[in-house]
């Protein structure tokens, strides 16, 4: 299932680009027609019916620096720029949201319904009728490749994506605030959860004997809260889905409250939940500039990251920043130059015609 792999990975993470860039188009006070433009143009490039008629052919996953090309180019598809940090950051954060997402998926189908998340939340923000039906086309192609699969195909599906991200391991202090990921970079398994429709609560033994006729039954406790939704789950072009996950997680609070002990209590909570990344993310107030283009700020880079001590910081402390990358040491000895050497002498080198490429290639005629 690699070979169906892809559009799953591009279509969720670029979903979770436009949910970071329309919250920093809010926040740095962008104009209005300036911010329409940006969004459009991204989303028309992305959901370009040639693009995505390339995209959906069965092909081997992309490696991790095509990938990242691939965004880069998207994200710089309109009059707005990114410099090189901030894209980095930007990346980062859209990989380690949308592999939140797939840890949390209770349900093969879920994956789905999960992309049709982000492929609607793409729709609301885009206001040209033309990209609305390139949407609704890849809509379609989506279902056309997808809705048919078994549980079985699904699931491999995303034990591919797991693969993908596995050594993706960023802090994220949005998640950090509501307990949902550790100060390591690893993911906290939810003690209070809403299954799949269909599914069983876990709780329960079954004895069968040697013929299949269960026999005999037992409960015990799962250690969490664990219900089953009570209505099916829509596929429809614009159904009901009945998960949040992939939708967008910076536009307002989640359910969960946030834990007392972080200090955030009173009347205060609300509002300072609402404006979390907001205030992470960097200043408020970026001046217009003085022709078409413009610079957009995703984060704070005016100071350079303080050095932290992992084993005495708090997690109010590791939530400053949204993105906290893993610690390396710089010290070099002979040892871990002999490593460098072996690592750069495995490396493939890949011209670029191959057809890892080809979508590369694609996008750059379009834009």
């Amino acid at each position: 299932m690699a070979y169906y792999t892809l559009p799953f990975l591009f279509i969720n993470l670029g979903g979770e680009m436009m949910y970071i860039l329309d919250q920093r188009l809010r926040a740095q006070n962008i104009a209005v027609e300036k911010a329409k433009k940006v969004i459009n143009d991204i989303v028309r490039i992305m959901y370009n019916p040639r693009f995505m008629e390339e995209l959906f052919k069965p092909q081997e996953i992309y490696n991790k620096a095509a990938l990242k090309s691939l965004f880069h180019d998207l994200a710089h598809a309109s009059i707005m720029k990114l410099n090189a940090t901030s894209m980095d950051k930007l990346y980062d954060l859209m990989t380690m949201v949308f592999k939140w997402q797939v840890f949390s998926a209770s349900h093969p189908r879920e994956m789905i319904l999960i992309t049709l998340n982000h492929m609607d939340s793409t729709r609301a923000m885009v206001s040209d009728q033309t990209v609305h039906k390139q949407l609704d086309s890849a809509y379609f192609m989506f279902i056309k490749t997808y809705g048919q699969m078994s549980c079985g195909e699904l699931q491999r599906v995303r034990y591919s994506l797991l693969n993908f991200l596995q050594d993706v391991r960023i802090r994220v202090s949005l998640l950090l605030r509501q307990r949902l990921q550790n100060s390591d970079g690893s993911f906290t398994v939810p003690t209070k959860l809403q299954l799949f429709y269909g599914s069983e609560a876990p709780g329960k033994i079954r004895t069968y004997s040697k013929e299949g006729i269960p026999i005999d039954i037992s409960s015990f406790y799962p250690g969490g809260k664990f219900t089953v939704a009570t209505q099916p789950c829509s596929t429809e072009l614009r159904g009901i889905r009945n998960t949040l996950l992939g939708t967008n997680i910076y536009s307002g609070p989640r359910e969960e409250e946030e834990p007392a002990e972080l200090g955030y209590g009173g009347q205060e909570s609300f509002r300072k939940e609402i404006n979390l990344l907001v205030a992470q993310l960097g200043q408020q107030n970026v001046p217009p500039p003085p022709e078409d283009s413009f610079t957009l700020e995703l984060f704070n880079l005016s100071e350079p990251p303080q050095p932290r001590n992992t084993s005495t910081s708090t997690e109010e402390e590791a939530s400053e920043q949204l993105i906290v990358p893993a610690e390396t040491t710089t010290e070099t000895n002979s040892h871990a130059e002999a490593l460098s050497k072996i690592l750069a002498e495995m490396q493939p080198l890949i011209p670029r015609d191959q057809s890892e490429f080809d979508l590369l290639n694609l996008m750059e005629e379009l834009n």
